[in-house]
């Protein structure tokens, strides 16, 4: 077997593309018999399809299907999960996990005897593992028992099988370059954000689709970058809050859609109402808007008035195109709350559009993180990530909650945690996982002179749940420990890299 190339390249997603093919009628093969058993004619059909894709590619080389953390290599290409392969790309990971192996080598000229017994023996992988002796049965960070590949082993004449190595799975990525791609479509969305609220200030139409150009590159990027996107999301000193809060609640809401599997199409529809969802505060007197304290009861009234007077400039301004229905729906519904308890108040029968859920959720959550003047002590991340699952079936759709959770986990980017063993650390990236959302990514946090430094990265779901360095006891408050969470944040992401977001 070839040793494991250096460097990759992204797959740019096309029926014609054979690693796309193969995955594909791999994925088919195996749901097919799956769901209606292995003799069942559609399912032998499927099998006689693989086997003849295979054969096409003979003259190849052996080729290797390896996972690296979310994504599949198909030998020196990444799959990346873009929503026309995001279904079968996350359950051959997951099957690669479950079975505790890092991947496969796939020879083009197995025959298909060998073939066969291959896809017999898949589904219960893990357990001829086992009984061969190549795997061991180990106790995970949750306390579950998992499988994990000891060797290399031929599971079958023309089929190897191969442990997970972490670092030999990401060798030849550049994390750099990426965050950098991140940073740049942050900074680009946010001049966009402060276009979109001058041109509605002046009473111009709204440019619908050069947002959406812009939302289509960060929908490319929260595939390959999310962790930096939602890192970048977590400041709140770039800009005027109002640009960046529509910023913010776009890169969540595009986020959250990503994980739901909406296509594209959707996503770019979806990040152009987040963007423009806020709109209508241009009709927000300043004073009311900029007010350093709390709102009285008259200025409460002229705020609740935002969601409608959106919808109204959208439709002023001759929107009447599909998506300028959709961003003046998402306008108008983003407060009315789950339950319909919220505002503006259109009918007993009117309920949140799934658009407006979504947004609903980034909103909020965008909102009670930043630190507002009237506010002494701001919500910490996991603070709100708490009332929000505490209000979940009432003003959050408890579903979309639940997937909103485990994509920024309990303790979001930007949270202050002390772990068991009394270090304290700032979260920099959410979980790798869903089933992990108490063990985020931070950074150590060390005493200096002038207060805290930034030390080592540390990802806790690389070590044992008992292990007190990778475990976290309670969140703190910045204020505290006197700790400036967005001059840290703004170090981990943007010290390689001065840009302006002018």
């Amino acid at each position: 077997m070839s040793a494991m190339p250096r460097g990759f390249v992204d797959l740019v997603v096309n029926e014609d593309e054979t690693p796309i093919q193969l995955l594909k009628q791999i994925f088919v093969t195996l749901q097919t018999r799956r769901l209606r058993g292995p003799a069942d004619a559609r399912a032998v059909a499927e099998e006689e399809t693989l086997h003849g894709l295979l054969q096409d590619l003979a003259e190849r080389e052996p080729i290797r299907i390896q996972r690296s953390g979310p994504h599949l290599l198909v030998d020196r290409t990444r799959v990346r999960p873009h929503p026309e392969v995001r279904l079968l790309v996350k359950n051959l990971v997951q099957d690669l996990d479950r079975f505790g192996i890092g991947g496969l080598v796939l020879d083009p000229a197995l025959d298909k005897d060998s073939l066969r017994s291959f896809l017999d023996a898949y589904p219960r992988l893990d357990a001829v593992l086992l009984e061969n002796d190549v795997a061991v049965k180990v106790t995970d960070s949750r306390g579950d028992d998992r499988i994990v590949l000891e060797e290399e082993v031929e599971i079958v004449p023309g089929v190897v099988i191969f442990p997970y190595n972490p670092e030999s799975a990401e060798e030849g990525l550049d994390p750099t370059e990426r965050r950098r791609q991140a940073r740049r479509t942050f900074f680009k969305a946010l001049k966009a954000a402060r276009h979109i609220f001058k041109q509605a200030q002046l009473n111009r139409i709204a440019e619908l689709r050069k947002t959406r150009a812009v939302v289509h590159e960060m929908i490319d990027t929260v595939v390959e970058e999310e962790f930096s996107l939602l890192g970048l999301a977590a400041i709140h000193s770039f800009d005027e809050y109002t640009f960046q809060h529509s910023v913010h609640v776009a890169v969540l809401s595009v986020a959250l859609g990503q994980r739901l599997g909406l296509a594209r199409s959707e996503l770019s529809s979806l990040g152009v109402a987040a963007m423009f969802h806020d709109v209508g505060k241009t009709r927000v007197p300043r004073r009311v808007l900029w007010k350093p304290g709390r709102y009285d009861k008259d200025e409460w009234r002229i705020m609740r008035k935002h969601p409608l007077a959106g919808a109204r400039e959208l439709l002023r301004m001759g929107g009447s195109s599909d998506l300028a229905v959709r961003v003046m729906l998402v306008s108008c519904e983003h407060h009315m709350r789950y339950d319909g308890s919220g505002y503006p108040k259109l009918g007993d029968d009117w309920q949140q559009g799934l658009y407006s859920r979504i947004v609903a959720l980034a909103d909020c959550f965008d909102a009670m993180t930043a630190s507002r003047v009237y506010m002494e002590r701001p919500f910490t991340p996991d603070a709100v990530v708490r009332y929000m699952l505490e209000n979940a079936g009432r003003m959050f759709d408890p579903d979309l909650l639940r997937e909103f959770v485990g994509l920024i986990g309990l303790y979001p980017v930007g949270s202050l945690v002390r772990l068991e063993n009394g270090e304290l650390a700032v979260v920099t990236e959410p979980p790798a996982s869903a089933a992990e959302v108490e063990r985020p990514r931070v950074r150590i946090l060390l005493p200096g002179d002038h207060g805290f430094f930034a030390g080592d990265e540390r990802s806790l779901s690389d070590g044992p749940a008992v292990d007190p360095r990778y475990r976290i006891k309670a969140s703190c408050h910045p204020l505290d420990f006197g700790v400036e969470m967005d001059d840290l944040l703004e170090e981990h992401y943007l010290d390689d890299v001065v840009e302006s977001a002018a």
